[in-house]
């Protein structure tokens, strides 16, 4: 696979990045935290993800949030999580 986009974390060292596959039928998005010598599955379905960075004292962080497309009806919801969808994740909104 290639991925249609690369996206940093640039909270983080440079280590960590996202790469989204587009082209895809499941529009899949993979996390690495090893410069690309790893990856773990973050969520499929996914039209759009950003990072903010959290405005933590001494801690670099960043929050990412992810929208999604889910069929079969194309309900969209978004989700949030601190570590990559690796352990908990926040619904923000579901239409």
């Amino acid at each position: 696979m290639v991925p249609d986009v690369v996206e940093f974390d640039a909270a983080v060292d440079g280590d960590a990045f996202l790469v989204h596959d587009l082209q895809g039928d499941q529009k899949s998005l993979f996390v690495t935290t090893d410069f690309g010598e790893t990856f773990s599955h973050v969520q499929d379905y996914v039209k759009a993800f950003f990072f903010k960075e959290l405005e933590d004292k001494g801690s670099a962080r960043s929050v990412l949030y992810v929208q999604r497309l889910e069929p079969p009806g194309n309900r969209s919801s978004i989700l949030s999580s601190t570590n990559y969808f690796q352990r908990q994740v926040r619904l923000l909104a579901s239409k």
